[in-house]
C-alpha cells in the first residue's frame, strides 16, 4: 500500500510541474478578481445579468416566512385541478396522432406543471409566502459556481491528457513501467492524481466563493432560502447547501469526463484528440441534448449526453428528456464511468510503449 501511495504522490508530482497545471490557478483567480470587482462596483441590475449569462437557476428565488395568504390555497387548489385535468388529457393524447415534437413540448410542460404545484404545495404547508429577489451574497456564489467548475472541468481534462496520452505518445511511460508495478496500479494512480488536481480547484474554487461571498456582500446573505427538488419531494435549502449541492453535481460531471479523456489517450495516444473529444462532449452536449429530445425517443435517454449534467433536475421543467429520474441518471452516468474506465484499462494493459 506504502509502494502505491509513493505512485500517487509521484504521479501528482508531475502534475504540478506542468505549466498547464499552474496556468489555470492563476486564470482562475484572475476570474474570481474580475468578478468580484464586477459585483461591487456595477448594480443589482447587471448583476442579475451576469447570472443569467453564466446560467440562470430558477430557484434563485428566495422566500421567507410570512402569514398566510388566504387566495395561496385557492391557487394550489387550481393547480391541482389543472394538473389532473392535464394528465386526463395526455392519456387521450396518446391515442392522438402527434407530432414528436407535439408529444414532447406537452410532456415537458406536464412535468413543470407538476413540479410548481409540488412548490406552492410546500410554501404553503410552511408558510413561505413573501417571495423577494435573492441577495448579492447568492448571486455571487451562484455566478462563481459556473465560473469555477467551468474553468476546472476544462483544466482537469487538459491534465489528464498530459498525463496519460502526453506520456504514451512523448515514450516517457517506458521509465514508469520498468518499475516493479502493475499497469492497472500505473493507470489507477494517475487517475487518482488527475482526480486530486480537479479536486484541488474545486476546494480553491469553493473556499474563494465563500470567502469573498461573505467577506463582501455580507454573511447574513447565506440564510436565503431557496426551493428546490430533483423531480421527487420539495425541499428548503440555503445558500451554502445548495450551492454545495450544485459543486457536487458539476465535479460529478468531471469525473465521467476524465473516464472520457482517459478512454481516448489509451485508444489513440494523442493528447490533442482526447482533449478535443472530451472539450466536444461537455460544452457541445447541451445543444445536443436539446435537438435530440425533441425527436422524443425513449432509449435516446440512455445516451451520455443526456446524463452528464445532473444539476438539471433542479430547474422548473426538469431534465431534457422527461423520461429519466434522478436516480436513473446518477445510475447510467456510474454505468458509463465503468464502461469507459474498463477499456481504458483493457486497452492500457495490452499497449505496446516505444521509447
Amino acid at each position: 500500500m506504502g509502494s502505491f501511495s509513493h505512485l500517487v504522490a509521484g504521479e501528482s508530482k508531475k502534475i504540478s510541474r506542468q505549466k498547464p497545471a499552474g496556468v489555470i490557478l492563476i486564470i482562475l483567480l484572475g476570474v474570481y478578481l474580475i468578478m468580484t470587482l464586477t459585483f461591487i462596483f456595477t448594480g443589482d441590475a447587471l448583476d442579475r445579468g451576469l447570472v443569467r449569462m453564466f446560467g440562470f437557476d430558477d430557484n434563485i428565488r428566495e422566500y421567507e416566512n410570512s402569514y398566510k395568504n388566504p387566495y395561496e390555497q385557492e391557487w394550489i387548489e387550481t393547480s391541482r385541478n389543472s394538473l389532473e385535468v392535464s394528465k386526463q388529457y395526455a392519456e387521450t393524447l396518446e391515442k392522438e396522432n402527434l407530432s414528436r415534437l407535439e408529444r414532447y413540448n406537452y410532456r415537458r410542460s406536464s412535468k413543470g406543471e407538476e413540479k410548481y404545484l409540488a412548490v406552492m404545495e410546500y410554501r404553503f404547508e410552511h408558510n413561505l409566502f413573501a417571495e423577494k429577489e435573492p441577495s448579492k451574497t447568492a448571486l455571487f456564489c451562484h455566478s462563481s459556481l459556473s465560473a469555477f467548475s467551468t474553468l476546472a472541468i476544462v483544466g482537469t481534462l487538459i491534465i489528464g491528457s498530459l498525463s496519460v496520452a502526453g506520456e504514451l505518445s512523448g515514450g516517457t511511460l517506458k521509465l514508469l513501467l520498468i518499475r516493479p508495478f502493475k499497469r492497472w496500479k500505473i493507470l489507477t494512480a494517475k487517475f487518482i492524481a488527475v482526480l486530486l488536481y480537479a479536486l484541488l480547484l474545486y476546494a480553491a474554487g469553493i473556499l474563494l466563493t465563500l470567502l469573498l461571498g461573505g467577506l463582501l456582500f455580507g454573511f447574513d446573505g447565506f440564510s436565503d432560502i431557496f426551493i428546490a427538488s430533483l423531480g421527487g419531494p420539495v425541499f428548503a435549502v440555503s445558500v451554502i447547501p445548495y450551492f454545495l449541492l450544485k459543486t457536487a453535481f458539476s465535479f460529478a460531471q468531471a469525473v465521467l469526463l476524465i473516464s472520457v479523456v482517459f478512454l481516448i489517450s489509451c485508444l489513440f495516444r494523442s493528447r490533442s484528440l482526447a482533449v478535443g473529444i472530451s472539450l466536444l462532449v461537455y460544452f457541445v452536449a447541451a445543444p445536443v441534448v436539446s435537438l435530440l429530445a425533441m425527436l422524443d425517443i425513449d432509449m435516446l435517454k440512455y445516451l451520455v449526453f443526456f446524463n452528464l449534467d445532473l444539476s438539471g433536475f433542479l430547474s422548473d421543467y426538469g431534465p431534457d428528456h422527461p423520461g429519466l429520474t434522478f436516480g436513473m441518471s446518477a445510475i447510467i452516468m456510474s454505468v458509463y464511468f465503468i464502461a469507459f474506465m474498463a477499456v481504458s484499462y483493457a486497452v492500457f494493459s495490452r499497449r505496446d510503449v516505444k521509447a
